[in-house]
């Protein structure tokens, strides 16, 4: 104990000595020993850190950028690291039977992040095709080793392969909202239960009237049928109303694709005015009015080489016919190269503003008879131009000689003869006026001669049950406004219409009418929403003074006297239903009898126009019946059984009708077959 306690005294005692030479050391100041400060800081060494403060900032931006450019270097990297594991595989001593293992790792990897992202069938060949080659050059680097040639082969196929990498991954410029624009339709339309689960947004782009975007459908899933369908449901996920949605087929009929757009502002709600002729004489075209995102949907009045186009124009009542028939009409007869003949047998009530067109060549037709004299003689005049046409000589632009032409492009010296007939299907319901019809649309587009028909709805049955007129007419210009039924998207068409005319709103939330609102649909074009511009005086262009073109001096004589006295009928109202001139094509005495009905009676009721025509035919079957009146099957047989109860009718047989009047004779079977 006593050898422990001496110990601590002298502990305590070397303490306090240290802590007094420490003390004293303090307080004793040395000047001449006292280093500077920055001595130590050398030219040498301040330059070093500088370099190296440098270095690092270099870095960390470079590291930065790397970052956010991670994919277009994504090649890059891959390359480095299949370069180090192929080194590693070499000097390893079953490097060569390890490679296999590694192979199916990674191949799960990409399996599964296929499926994870939706991969499409080009991304998928892309990636077997990249996954094939670095795992042969792994297996090689393997067994020969990594070192020259190998370096070479990998960076030249690390080169072709990053090519279309690079351009699939290349920087676009920046869309404001991009993201979150994909991320609402990740969320609500593209995941599962959505309105289009696996579909995808691409190439989200700003337009004048909002943004647009491609709509990517999973192959064998989807089609753009059920993109179309789900427009409601789309425009519920970016919360917007129905008509600020819109979704259309692309033009080259993609079925796994289809365009969205998305309105910020509704270009429809305000319409845009007629404020004169737009026609472009290279093209043929002019704009009928704006699509959604500005772009202007055009009609044809022909095609540069070939010759005339006829047109459709369907949709119900107060949807935007006359409003159009008015744009027509001013454009084609201020075109300079087309001249305009006017039919309307309700006696101009649907364009009041064009009967007294003052233009030399201009016809107006306001009866049935009238109607019939101005297709007749547009008939005379497709027949002289095609006696003059065929023995034509003329030099093409090889300076070869040539004898005939096959197309039709108008000059002022030989113009179009544009026939618009407005409320075509009491036209349609005369035997003569159809058969002429349907001969125009076939043959008139190398001569020179068009026809526009205006009709509510496009059936067969509206349209003279004459599948050919139907067809023809649908072949280039088709108007589809609002109709009042689902089920006119599927009539005059060239194809179904992939969107519904009957969807189209009657009115905008603020009350105004949505007139002239509809689709512009032909075999190749656009299928979107457009709205008709509006012309606020059709008088004013109808009695404009211009540098209207006429008819050439042989057409005009093939016209005959019916064209220079139509006028002096109109006013003396003489318009008679008179017999079919001997010009026409001789006709039986079924057609002819048809063909004698009063306009009154075309324009009944359906009981009364099948009476009348009983009373002319004798027996004829139901089909015949309402194939020859233009009305429907079901109406005509509906309506022939309830004027038998009435004791008007009597079926002869099974089938066959005549009028109580009317004598009748006992027909066997192959006459009720036939």
């Amino acid at each position: 104990m006593r050898h422990q306690r001496i110990d601590g005294d002298l502990a305590q005692e070397v303490a306090r000595l240290v802590a007094g030479l420490h003390a004293e050391a303090r307080r004793v100041s040395l000047p001449a020993l006292q280093v500077p400060r920055d001595a130590h800081r050398s030219p040498g060494g301040r330059r070093r850190r500088r370099a190296a403060r440098a270095t690092w900032r270099v870095g960390k931006s470079l590291a930065r950028r790397s970052y956010a450019r991670r994919r277009p270097l994504a090649p890059i990297a891959t390359a480095l690291s299949l370069y180090i594991a192929g080194v590693i595989f070499a000097v390893s001593p079953h490097g060569a039977n390890t490679v296999p293992l590694f192979a199916v790792l990674v191949a799960l990897v990409v399996w599964w992040r296929s499926r994870r992202r939706g991969w499409r069938e080009a991304e998928k060949c892309y990636a077997a095709a990249v996954y094939v080659g670095a795992m042969g050059w792994l297996e090689t680097a393997a067994i020969i080793g990594a070192g020259p040639p190998m370096p070479g082969v990998l960076g030249f196929a690390a080169l072709a392969a990053a090519v279309p990498w690079w351009w699939h991954h290349r920087v676009r410029p920046h869309v404001p909202e991009y993201d979150d624009r994909i991320e609402i339709w990740d969320a609500r339309v593209g995941v599962q239960g959505g309105a289009l689960p696996g579909s995808r947004l691409l190439d989200v782009a700003e337009v004048s009237t909002g943004w647009s975007a491609m709509i990517a459908l999973p192959g064998g899933k989807l089609t753009t049928e059920n993109a179309l369908g789900a427009t409601k449901r789309i425009a519920s996920a970016y919360r917007k109303p129905a008509t600020s949605v819109i979704v259309e087929p692309l033009m080259t009929a993609e079925e796994d694709r289809a365009r969205l757009l998305v309105l910020s502002q509704n270009p429809f709600q305000q319409v845009l005015p007629f404020t004169g002729p737009q026609l472009d004489h290279t093209t043929g075209r002019f704009p009928v009015g704006p699509y959604a995102d500005g772009t202007s949907a055009t009609w044809k009045l022909w095609t540069p080489g070939s010759g005339a186009c006829h047109g459709l124009v369907a949709g119900t009542t107060g949807c935007g016919k006359s409003g159009f028939v008015n744009q027509l009409c001013t454009e084609t007869r201020l075109s300079g190269v087309s001249v305009l003949w006017l039919a309307d047998p309700q006696r101009g009530e649907s364009v009041p503003d064009w009967q007294d067109l003052a233009d030399p060549s201009f016809w107006f037709a306001g009866t049935i008879p009238e109607i019939r004299r101005m297709l007749q003689a547009a008939e005379r005049i497709m027949d002289d131009r095609q006696k003059r046409r065929s023995r034509e000589r003329w030099t093409d632009e090889l300076g070869r000689p040539r004898r005939g032409r096959g197309k039709f492009d108008p000059t002022f010296e030989v113009p179009l003869l544009d026939i618009v007939i407005d409320e075509a299907p009491a036209v349609l319901l005369d035997p003569e006026c159809r058969r002429i019809i349907a001969l125009i649309v076939k043959q008139g587009r190398k001569l020179g001669v068009a026809v526009t028909v205006i009709t509510q709805v496009p059936s067969l049955a509206e349209l003279g049950n004459d599948l050919s007129i139907r067809s023809m007419l649908a072949s280039t210009n088709i108007l589809m406004f609002r109709t009042s039924d689902k089920y006119s998207k599927n009539m005059g068409m060239p194809s179904d219409l992939p969107v519904n005319p009957s969807n189209l709103p009657e009115e905008w939330p603020d009350g105004s009418t949505t007139a002239g609102l509809g689709y512009l649909a032909s075999a190749s074009g656009r299928v979107s929403p457009l709205r008709a511009m509006k012309v606020e005086d059709p008088y004013g262009w109808a009695t404009v003074e211009a540098h209207v073109a006429k008819l050439e001096p042989p057409a005009i004589e093939a016209a005959s006297e019916d064209f220079q006295t139509w006028r002096k009928r109109r006013d003396d109202d003489s318009d008679e239903d008179d017999a079919v001139p001997s010009a026409a094509p001789a006709a039986d005495e079924q057609t002819v009898a048809a063909t004698a009905l009063t306009p009154a009676a075309r324009r009944s009721t359906a009981r009364d126009a099948i009476l009348a025509h009983l009373k002319h035919c004798g027996q004829i079957h139901t089909g015949v019946l309402a194939a020859e009146l233009g009305v429907p099957l079901p109406t005509a047989s509906s309506t022939l059984r309830r004027l038998e109860r009435d004791g008007h009718v009597i079926q002869v047989r099974h089938g066959i009708w005549a009028h109580v009047d009317h004598p009748f004779e006992e027909i066997d079977d192959e006459a009720d077959v036939a």
